[in-house]
């Protein structure tokens, strides 16, 4: 992948239902370049489908990220034993099985369950534990019935167009559309990619960060602006651990990495950068459908006798 490929790939992992058009006047290209792009991401295996999933606020659940070294033999396996766990999410893998399992949970019962299941079934033997920044789930913006038949239309698909959203649940495109907006506007949903950059052999990789004490938060963001925005996928802060930051980035290679942990190392505000490349990711759709589900129970058809 080259730069402009990274913008399209962030601007569809960030919000999968822009328009090309969208994505190329934000990024300087027609929509059909746009278009030719992506058609050869999905070919070359970067980009595997587009999701609509419910976020964890919208959900009144907290998003905990369990990391650290594995000593499981297969991450196959560890990935297959997690996939026992309602509460799992995602799961990256980085260089030397250093792993990052990402969970929704809802008490602080729930939390300590989960940790304890990763540490056993991955065998993490001395996990960190960082709870993802969230605000509380405002009751007046919860998802009603309706706006969950929507979302669960769009799950496997989160651009299909709003007319065919609209046939299927009943509703006009105008009020179909409507509510799309609302959920975006409100974080309830998040429309993603099934993103894969390895498949070309780019770089993805998390840094971890630890800020010295006393460090201004807008001197922070200031500098991680500076030294890599334009690489950067995601930033995750915690509540648990406030001096702590892993940023999720993409770069051509090892070597422009190093670059940018050199750069922000420089800075002089940090006391620890580190990096881990990755090498895979593990999606557990099955657990989001079934996370619909329990959001919106399936209702059986009677059966005559």
């Amino acid at each position: 992948m080259d730069e402009i490929d990274f913008s399209i790939c962030r601007a569809l992992f960030m919000d999968s239902r822009q328009t090309f058009a969208e994505i190329g006047k934000a990024i300087g290209l027609t929509p059909q370049a746009v278009h030719r792009r992506v058609q050869d991401l999905i070919e070359a295996g970067v980009i595997k489908g587009t999701v609509a999933r419910p976020t964890t606020y919208a959900m009144g659940r907290m998003w905990v990220i369990v990391h650290g070294w594995s000593k499981g033999r297969s991450m196959k396996e560890v990935g297959d034993r997690l996939s026992k766990s309602p509460d799992i999410m995602v799961m990256m893998m980085a260089s030397g099985n250093y792993l990052y399992v990402h969970g929704a949970v809802s008490t602080a019962n729930d939390l300590a369950n989960f940790v304890s299941f990763v540490q056993k079934e991955a065998s993490i033997s001395d996990p960190t534990v960082a709870i993802v920044n969230l605000p509380a789930l405002d009751p007046d913006k919860a998802m009603t019935p309706l706006d969950l038949q929507i979302m669960r239309s769009l799950s496997k698909d989160s651009r299909r167009p709003v007319s065919e959203v609209a046939e299927e649940v009943g509703i006009s495109v105008k009020t179909a559309r409507k509510r799309i907006e609302r959920l975006q506007k409100e974080g309830l949903v998040n429309f993603s990619i099934h993103w894969n950059p390895d498949t070309l052999g780019d770089t993805l990789s998390n840094i971890h960060i630890t800020v010295k004490d006393g460090i201004e938060r807008e001197k922070v963001a200031m500098a991680l602006i500076k030294r890599c925005a334009q690489y950067t996928l995601r930033t995750y802060s915690f509540s648990n651990l406030p001096n702590q930051y892993i940023i999720t980035m993409w770069t051509k290679n090892v070597r422009d990495l190093q670059q940018v942990c050199d750069d922000l190392e420089g800075e002089g505000i940090f006391d620890s950068v580190v990096m881990h490349i990755m090498h895979g990711i593990r999606y557990y759709e099955e657990i989001n459908a079934k996370r619909w589900a329990e959001m919106m129970p399936i209702r059986k058809p009677k059966v005559s006798r």
